[in-house]
C-alpha cells in the first residue's frame, strides 16, 4: 500500500513539474524560435493559476448548490405522488436540454439583470454549470428513496416520525451511496461542459471568464497546440486531486451506507414508555448499518479518521442542536407555519422580481415574438427550419449507434469490477477521462477525418460517446455497490457459479441503475450533439447534418434566440416521447420487481 501511495504521489508531482516547468518557459520567453513562440502564444504561471483557481472556486460552488437542490427535489419527487408527476417529466425534459438551451436564459435573466457586470456573468457561468450537474444527482435521490425497503417505512410510519428525522435518519442516508456515485459523474460533466459555460455565445454577443475552460476552448480554436496542452494537463492535474483528497473520503464514507439486516433489535424492556425518536433511530442504524466494504486504496484509512472526527463533532452538534428543532417539528400547527412561510417567501421573491423588472420582461417578449415573425424573412433560418427533421433523424441514428457500442463495453466491465474488486484500482482512470471536455478530443479528430470515409460522421459518434458512455458505467458500478451483503452471503452459501451470480444476482440487482443510466446517458447524449456535430478547429470548420450543428449555427452565427427555441423544442418533444413510452415505464417495471424493497 505505501509503494502505491508512493508511485501516485509521484507522478502528481512529475506533472505538476512539468506544467510549472513548461510555464515560466513560455512566460519567459527565453527560446530563440520566434515561430514556436506564435504558435504557443502567451501565458504566464500567474495567469494559469488564476485561471485554475477561477475554475475549481465555480465547480464547487455549482455542486454544493446541486447537493442541495437534489437532496430536496429528489425526495420530494420520490415521497409525493403528485410532486413526481410533475418534477419528473420537467427533469427528463432540462437533463436531455443542451447547454445552450439554457444561453437565452442566463443571458436574459442573470447577465441583462446586472446589467452586463462581471457579477451576472459569473452567475450565469455558475447557473450553466449548475445545469450540467444537477439532474444526474435528482434521479439518484429519486431512485434511492423509491428504493427503501418497506419495513422501514412502516417503522417509521408507525413511529409517527416527523420530516425532519425521516429525512435524516432514512431518507438521506439511504441516498448517500448513490448520490455520492453520481456526483462524481456530475463532476465531470460539470468539467466536460465547462468551455461552454466560461464563453457564453449568442449572436454578436460573447461574454468570456478566465477560468481553464475558456482557456482551452481560445486555444484549440486558434491552433495553438502547446498552450492547449498545457491546459488540459493542468486539468488532468486538479481532477486527479481533487479526486484523491475530496471524492475518495465520500466514496468511503458512502460505503458504511448498505442495506444489511440484523438478526436482533436491542430494545428496552419492562418499560411503557419508549422513545419513539430513540427507538426509530435505534432500528434505521441497525437496518442501515455503518460498515466499509471494499473501500478505494491509498488514502481509505486516512479518510476513515477525518471521517470519524468530522462524526464527532456532528455528533456534538446534533445533541445542542437538533433535539430542540425535532420537538418544534413534532407540533404539526408548526410544520403548518413553517410551509407557509417558505412558500410566501418564495411568492413574494417571485411577485417582487415580476415587479421591479417587468418593463424588461415585457420588452424581451415583445422582442421574441418580433423574432418569432421574422424567422421566416431570413433564408438562412428558413433553410435551418426547414433541415430540422432530417436532422433529427440522423443525430437518432447517431446516439443510437453510441449507445450500442456504450453497452457492448460498458456491461463486461461493470460485471468484472463485480467479480473482481481489485479491478476497480483503475476507477480513477474512468473519472479523468470522463471529466476531459470534448474540445480537448478536437485536434484528435481533425487528423483523423481526413482519412475517414464519410468526413465526421464516425468522429461524430465518438464524439457523443464521450458525453453518454460515462453515466452508464457509473451507474452500473453504483448498481452493484448497492448490492445488500445479505444477498452476497446467500449466493456464497448456496455456491453459486460466476454464471449464477451474474444472472440471479447482479443483473437484476442493477437493473434499476441501468434504467437510470440510460436515461441520463441519452440525455448526455443529446446535449453533447452540439460539440460532436460542429467541431471548429484552428481556421477549419467541420460540421454534419444533425440537430446538433442546426444549435450551433442558430446560436453562434445568427443569434436568433427564437429558431434556438424551436429546435431545442423538437428535440424536447421527441425526448420527451421517448421517456414516456419508453423509459418511464421500463424504470417504474424494473423498480417495482427488483428494487430492494420489493
Amino acid at each position: 500500500m505505501g509503494k502505491k501511495k508512493t508511485i501516485f504521489i509521484l507522478i502528481i508531482i512529475t506533472v505538476a513539474v512539468l506544467v510549472i516547468t513548461l510555464t515560466i518557459f513560455i512566460s519567459r520567453g527565453t527560446t530563440s524560435n520566434t515561430t514556436l513562440i506564435r504558435n504557443i502564444g502567451s501565458i504566464s504561471f500567474t495567469d494559469l493559476l488564476l485561471d485554475s483557481i477561477s475554475s475549481i472556486y465555480r465547480m464547487f460552488l455549482a455542486l454544493a448548490v446541486s447537493f442541495i437542490v437534489a437532496i430536496i427535489v429528489g425526495i420530494t419527487a420520490a415521497r409525493k405522488p403528485l410532486a413526481s408527476r410533475i418534477i419528473i417529466p420537467i427533469v427528463d425534459i432540462l437533463q436531455s436540454v443542451p447547454i445552450l438551451g439554457f444561453f437565452p436564459a442566463a443571458i436574459a435573466f442573470f447577465i441583462t439583470l446586472f446589467s452586463g457586470s462581471p457579477i451576472g456573468v459569473e452567475l450565469a457561468a455558475l447557473f450553466l454549470i449548475f445545469t450540467s450537474m444537477v439532474w444526474n444527482m435528482i434521479f439518484a435521490v429519486y431512485q434511492s428513496v423509491l428504493s427503501i425497503p418497506p419495513e422501514l417505512m412502516e417503522t417509521s410510519n408507525a413511529c409517527r416520525a416527523n420530516p425532519l428525522l425521516r429525512f435524516r435518519r432514512l431518507y438521506l442516508p439511504a441516498s448517500i451511496p448513490k448520490l455520492i456515485y453520481n456526483s462524481i459523474l456530475s463532476w465531470a460533466s460539470g468539467w466536460y461542459f465547462l468551455t461552454a459555460a466560461e464563453i457564453i455565445s449568442l449572436g454578436s454577443n460573447t461574454f468570456t471568464l478566465p477560468g481553464l475552460g475558456s482557456l482551452l476552448s481560445k486555444s484549440v480554436a486558434s491552433g495553438q497546440y502547446v498552450q492547449a496542452f498545457i491546459a488540459i494537463v493542468v486539468l488532468i492535474l486538479i481532477i486527479m486531486l481533487t479526486d484523491f483528497f475530496f471524492w475518495r473520503p465520500l466514496e468511503s464514507y458512502s460505503n458504511r451506507f448498505r442495506y444489511d439486516y440484523s438478526t436482533s433489535i436491542s430494545s428496552p424492556q419492562h418499560d411503557s414508555n419508549i422513545n419513539i425518536t430513540r427507538l426509530l433511530r435505534r432500528v434505521t442504524f441497525h437496518s442501515v448499518q455503518l460498515r466499509i466494504i471494499n473501500p478505494r486504496p491509498l488514502i481509505h484509512i486516512r479518510s476513515n479518521l477525518l471521517i470519524r472526527i468530522l462524526g464527532k463533532l456532528v455528533s456534538a452538534f446534533e445533541l445542542r442542536i437538533f433535539p430542540s428543532l425535532h420537538h418544534w417539528f413534532d407540533n404539526k400547527r408548526n410544520l403548518r407555519l413553517f410551509v407557509f412561510m417558505t412558500l410566501s417567501v418564495l411568492t413574494m421573491s417571485a411577485i417582487l422580481v415580476i415587479v421591479l423588472e417587468g418593463g424588461l420582461i415585457y420588452r424581451s417578449l415583445s422582442a421574441l415574438s418580433n423574432m418569432y415573425f421574422s424567422l421566416y424573412k431570413d433564408p438562412r433560418s428558413t433553410k435551418i427550419v426547414s433541415q430540422i427533421p432530417l436532422a433529427l433523424l440522423l443525430s437518432y441514428i447517431r446516439l443510437t449507434s453510441a449507445y450500442l457500442i456504450t453497452l457492448a463495453w460498458t456491461i463486461p466491465v461493470a460485471i468484472k469490477i463485480a467479480h473482481s474488486p481489485n479491478f476497480e484500482r483503475i476507477m480513477p482512470l474512468f473519472q479523468t477521462f470522463a471529466a476531459i471536455p470534448a474540445t480537448a478530443f478536437f485536434p484528435f479528430m481533425a487528423i483523423l477525418i481526413p482519412y475517414i470515409p464519410g468526413g465526421l460522421e464516425f468522429p461524430s459518434i465518438l464524439l457523443i460517446l464521450t458525453g453518454m458512455q460515462w453515466y452508464i458505467l457509473f451507474n452500473l458500478i453504483g448498481g452493484i455497490r448497492s448490492i445488500s451483503g445479505d444477498i452476497e452471503e446467500t449466493a456464497r452459501a448456496f455456491r453459486a457459479d460466476k454464471g449464477q451470480y451474474t444472472r440471479r444476482v447482479l443483473f437484476p440487482a442493477i437493473y434499476p441503475s441501468f434504467i437510470t443510466g440510460s436515461i441520463t446517458g441519452w440525455g448526455g447524449g443529446w446535449n453533447s450533439l452540439i460539440v460532436a456535430e460542429f467541431l471548429v478547429f484552428g481556421n477549419k470548420t467541420y460540421s454534419v447534418l444533425g440537430l446538433g450543428s442546426l444549435l450551433d449555427k442558430a446560436a453562434y452565427s445568427l443569434g436568433n434566440t427564437v429558431l434556438l427555441f424551436l429546435i431545442v423544442g423538437v428535440m424536447v418533444a421527441v425526448i420527451v416521447t421517448v421517456n414516456r413510452l419508453v423509459w418511464r415505464p421500463l424504470f417504474r417495471k424494473v423498480v417495482r420487481k427488483y428494487s430492494m424493497s420489493s
